[in-house]
């Protein structure tokens, strides 16, 4: 079953830039969120990727 993590953290753009990001990720565990947003922004060419946060999002309905 896939839960929803919220991330928070930054990262350095391919320019040199370093960004923060606060993303929600669809994955089975924390683990497997975080290698999927490592891999997202690996593929756009941002490095240095650091993670501070991961709160698990809890839907009410």
């Amino acid at each position: 079953m896939l839960k929803t993590y919220r991330m928070t953290g930054y990262s350095v753009n391919p320019r040199g830039l370093t960004v923060g990001f606060n993303l929600n990720v669809q994955a089975t565990d924390v683990a497997q969120a975080q290698a999927k947003l490592k891999s997202d922004f690996a593929a756009i060419g941002c490095t240095h990727i650091q993670i501070t946060k991961v709160i698990e999002v809890v839907n009410h309905a």
